[in-house]
């Protein structure tokens, strides 16, 4: 059995490795390091650039990065490598593993006294969520999962407000390019207004996506591109941003909704390849969630989350359901 070449850097809430096409990630999911989660993304040669291929939980780091490898390489390597620091080649031990260890070496006699003594580092903060794509792929649904079970604040869909405040519907939106484009720049100011008067993190129901429907149906999408600020691609790339596909299960479904305009399905995958692209022009690398199946879609956000630091808030239910 091959021996692991692989070499985990230490972070601050866990460790990294890196192959040529993939990054590896192992964090420890609560402060008393009971449970570590790890993930495998595919970097480059996919749409939107990054894509989680593999993710699970382990009851220590060893078995972590053990099960990231087997993951990536299809077998569990005899020894992973020792997670080293970023001082390792520069020939120095002044990092806080080295520090540790040397402490340790000394006779608790000539230990200094402040070293009992923990300096935590403040937590890093944490970045907003977004769920975008086309209409009727369940993102106010995934959107509702993380503000439930993570506290964040959400910001509901701009474009069902605006509907039914100016008391129409998307026919009539629709019938015209003037109609539409005055409808669409609504939707967008409400949508910089809400996000950049809104103190992170939270969680949005879309992002800059009603510019695909500018594109598609309106006469101003180059005008509203061009004004996009600075301020909200910055906070568009710091960002967790799900790009949630097009799927039978979901569509059906939101063929129901009386609210929603009645697309094709032609249409929703002309409008998810937009939203697609106008996350590549911001610069901005989307987490793909391709499946139609719920479980699945809320292990692959609870494992993403997971790794960018947020911790649940809500409790799990026993058999009985009572928390």
């Amino acid at each position: 059995m091959p021996v692991s070449i692989l070499t985990w850097k230490p972070l601050k809430h866990g460790f990294r490795a890196r192959t040529e096409r993939h990054t590896l990630n192992v964090r420890a999911a609560d402060q008393l390091h009971c449970t570590w989660l790890w993930t495998v993304h595919r970097r480059g040669g996919v749409p939107g650039g990054r894509r989680l291929e593999a993710h699970g939980r382990e009851d220590d780091s060893e078995k972590a990065m053990r099960a990231a490898e087997e993951a990536v390489f299809g077998w569990p390597l005899a020894q992973p490598a020792k997670p080293v620091c970023e001082c390792a080649e520069a020939g120095t031990r002044n990092c806080g593993i080295h520090q540790n260890e040397q402490d340790a070496a000394q006779p608790a006699s000539v230990q200094p006294a402040q070293s009992a003594i923990a300096h935590p580092e403040p937590p890093a903060p944490l970045p907003c969520v977004h769920f975008v794509g086309a209409e009727s792929t369940g993102k106010t649904t995934l959107c509702r999962y993380v503000r439930k079970h993570y506290g964040l604040k959400m910001l509901g869909e701009t474009a069902r407000t605006v509907v039914s405040e100016q008391e129409t519907d998307f026919g009539r939106i629709r019938s015209s390019g003037e109609a539409s484009s005055a409808y669409q720049a609504d939707v967008f100011a409400r949508q910089l207004q809400a996000e950049l008067g809104t103190p992170a993190p939270y969680v949005s129901d879309r992002g800059p996506d009603n510019l695909a429907y500018a594109s598609e149906y309106a006469r101003n999408f180059v005008e509203l591109y061009a004004s996009v600020p600075d301020a909200y691609v910055t906070r568009l790339q710091q960002s967790v941003v799900f790009l949630v596909r097009p799927n039978a299960e979901t569509f059906s479904a939101g063929l129901a909704d009386p609210v929603r305009a009645k697309m094709k399905w032609e249409g929703l995958q002309r409008i998810d390849a937009k939203v697609e692209m106008l996350l590549q022009l911001m610069g901005v690398t989307p987490i793909l969630i391709e499946t139609g199946n719920a479980g699945r879609r809320e292990d692959q956000i609870d494992a993403v989350l997971a790794a960018h630091g947020f911790v649940k808030v809500t409790k799990a239910l026993d058999k009985k359901g009572a928390p």
